[in-house]
């Protein structure tokens, strides 16, 4: 019932909450402009920033976005997990602009029953971004949240467990490979995998 009522509001333009694997997420549908701009205003976000796109699948990742050798080959080890990989867009996209930087995106496939049904009762891609303030402190309950956003986030309830601790954000590009963000996944975890610089 919830997931059909976060479908509903998600088609709508709306944003919604819930508990990923790692954080609670603010999300909207990534394909709609309006959504984007919406969310990120509520969270005081400059819209140039972008945020993590939530995909059900390696394989539904891979229509958004090239992967090369690397990119496989870390997405294969740490999906569905805490590793959030920016790569490069696939043109022509359906997703909103607000969702691209420098002809990148963020994708991750989140190690959580909820979210990869909400994603795929959606079946549209999600942005996901940690539901708090922009610079302020993670909120890590369904209470926290609707303190500070009120009405104008759906929260999906669950009994869902959050770690606390963000994902881990590597950028590939060619041969270049960036850690933007150490999180849940340690460098040394991605060693194997590739060269981090």
């Amino acid at each position: 019932m919830q997931q059909a009522l976060a479908k509903q509001i998600l088609l709508k333009g709306g944003v919604i909450s819930f508990a990923t694997d790692t954080l609670f997420a603010l999300a909207c549908d990534a394909t709609n402009d309006e959504a984007i701009k919406k969310l990120f205003a509520l969270k005081k976000r400059p819209i140039e920033k972008t945020a993590p796109i939530l995909m059900a699948s390696l394989e539904q990742a891979k229509t958004y976005a090239y992967f090369n050798d690397t990119a496989l080959q870390l997405a294969k080890a740490f999906w569905p997990g805490a590793l959030t990989l920016v790569l490069p867009v696939l043109e022509p996209t359906t997703l909103s602009r607000h969702t691209i930087r420098d002809g990148t995106i963020g994708l991750r496939v989140p190690k959580s029953r909820l979210s990869l049904g909400l994603i795929a009762e959606c079946g549209m891609p999600i942005l996901g971004t940690s539901a708090n303030i922009a610079d302020g402190p993670n909120l890590t309950t369904a209470e926290e949240i609707e303190a500070v956003f009120g009405k104008e986030v759906f929260i999906v309830k669950s009994d869902s467990r959050i770690s606390g601790i963000a994902s881990t954000i590597l950028k590939i590009v060619g041969d270049e490979v960036s850690l933007i963000r150490e999180g849940s996944i340690k460098e040394a975890d991605l060693a194997p995998y590739s060269k981090v610089h």
